[in-house]
């Protein structure tokens, strides 16, 4: 067929559609119960012109709702939380309510397995953390969340016995402490960041196992990286470590403050640190490669002084060595009977203040929190126990001095359940016969109210990402409260 009869039959064939449509009923028609209907001419002119429905106006909708819907949780949550840093006998009480005080220790904490880095939490305290107790609970919580391997920071020498990790140490040594009755003590401060350390005169070794308790946490069964931490007093330092075939030493010859680290192909779970020439050890790392590490310093008979007796400069450049996110401070349970009176729990708390500004100065990054006593319940003259009268004081005097140097603190007394609680937590083998210290399942529990506290406080910090900032910082502002 010719081309011009193509076109002529196609124009033939529109032209007979157009005039179907024209005349074709506009309801259609029914046949066998079927209708059919043909499109109008404007319809067809039209072509794929927009419908009337807002698919944008729709989709407003849907996000309004949807935030809506998130607001009422929000306030909800906002709430709780807010009540929990006010109100709740567990929770933390936070600097001016600042909703934001863990951020930056949580932010590091994440960031730390991409960085290949451990962030180390120092958990200072008296005899009621010896042991690793009250700690290896927090520790299981935070290496379980953010990874990590190992009981952490431990001193050259151990002289109280740890249920996380056992040492032997052999050589030529003399051990230094602030505190204690039978150490020797320094006039030049000279301790280093566990207020104790080590001399090695000439040579020394230190045997080191982890733990292989069915009772303790997987995280501290092997570790991947040791560190030494040290003062070089001669100029010439060897440090050797041997493990599981392996043996590797490296030397420093500069003076002052060092750390040596070794990082493991693979996690082994015994090794030996030796030490040849004159040096300060204040301290070995026991880690994995990255993660959290927490850090137990017990100090028996202490009353939390002792960080003024560290010299304040090689305590600044041991902390530089260490990366160091969040310190706890956990102490007065020593100093409590003797502080009778209003004056003098202040003054106590004056003093707590001076360690806790020499901590702010010389590790300026990490956040602090003080954890206040447990209650304690001593031989009444009526007979039988009641809790020393003066606690309360005394924390009240910690917590206002705590939140006014923009540090949280924690209340080991509220927690318990106030006065007379130790009496009931004894007869629930939770407390020790002396009816001061807990005992070890006591010390669990306790540990385990503490990382109770640090779950709320990283929910908090997860549910910030959620919301637009402004709108978290407005509704906190709105529903948080000054802590009573």
């Amino acid at each position: 067929m010719k081309p011009s009869k193509t076109l002529l039959f196609i124009i033939a064939v529109i032209a007979a559609l157009a005039l179907v449509c024209a005349i074709f009923p506009r309801n259609g028609i029914s046949i066998a119960g079927i209708r059919i209907k043909m499109p109008t001419i404007s319809h067809i002119l039209a072509g794929n012109t927009q419908s009337d429905v807002d698919i944008e106006g729709m989709d407003k909708n849907r996000q309004t709702q949807a935030e809506k819907l998130l607001y009422a949780q929000l306030k909800d949550k906002m709430s709780y939380y807010a009540d929990y840093c006010s109100d709740s006998s567990r929770g933390f009480a936070l600097p001016g309510n600042d909703a934001h005080f863990f951020d930056d220790f949580f932010v590091r904490a994440e960031q730390s397995a991409q960085e290949g880095k451990v962030v180390r939490i120092l958990h200072y305290g008296d005899s009621q953390i010896e042991m690793d107790r009250i700690s290896d609970v927090l520790r299981a919580y935070m290496q379980e969340t953010f990874g990590g391997q190992g009981v952490g920071l431990i001193p050259f020498s151990q002289t109280i016995p740890c249920t996380s990790v056992s040492q032997n140490a052999s050589g030529d040594f003399t051990r230094y402490a602030s505190y204690g009755d039978s150490t020797v003590a320094r006039n030049h401060g000279h301790y280093g960041p566990m207020a104790k350390c080590c001399r090695v005169n000439s040579s020394a070794s230190v045997s080191i196992n982890a733990t292989k308790s069915d009772t303790r946490d997987e995280h501290l069964k092997s570790f991947s990286k040791i560190t030494v931490l040290f003062d070089n007093l001669s100029g010439n330092v060897a440090v050797t470590l041997s493990c599981k075939g392996f043996t590797d030493q490296q030397t420093s010859t500069g003076m002052g403050v060092h750390s040596i680290t070794w990082q493991l192909d693979s996690a082994v779970t015994s090794a030996r640190v030796s030490v040849s020439g004159l040096c300060d050890v204040y301290g070995i790392m026991v880690d994995g490669e990255y993660g959290v590490s927490v850090d137990n310093i017990s100090m028996r008979g202490a009353s939390g002084h002792q960080i003024q007796m560290i010299d304040s400069a090689l305590l600044a450049q041991s902390f530089a060595e260490m990366n160091i996110g969040l310190i706890l401070f956990q102490y007065g349970g020593n100093s409590v009977p003797y502080l009778h009176g209003e004056a003098a729990q202040e003054h106590y708390a004056k003093e707590m203040e001076r360690q806790l500004r020499i901590l702010h100065h010389t590790c300026p990054d990490a956040k602090i929190v003080f954890i206040g006593p447990a209650d304690m319940c001593r031989g009444s003259e009526e007979g039988g126990f009641q809790s020393c009268r003066q606690l309360p004081g005394v924390i009240n005097a910690l917590r206002t001095m705590a939140l006014e140097n923009g540090v949280a603190f924690w209340s080991m007394y509220d927690v318990m359940g106030g006065s007379g609680s130790m009496m009931t937590w004894v007869n629930n083998g939770l407390g020790g016969g002396d009816y001061l210290h807990f005992s070890e399942k006591g010390a669990r529990k306790m540990g385990g109210y503490l990382v109770d506290a640090f779950k709320t406080m990283y929910d908090l910090y997860n549910l910030k990402k959620e919301i637009d900032p402004k709108t978290f910082d407005k509704e906190w502002k709105k529903y948080s409260k000054p802590r009573r």
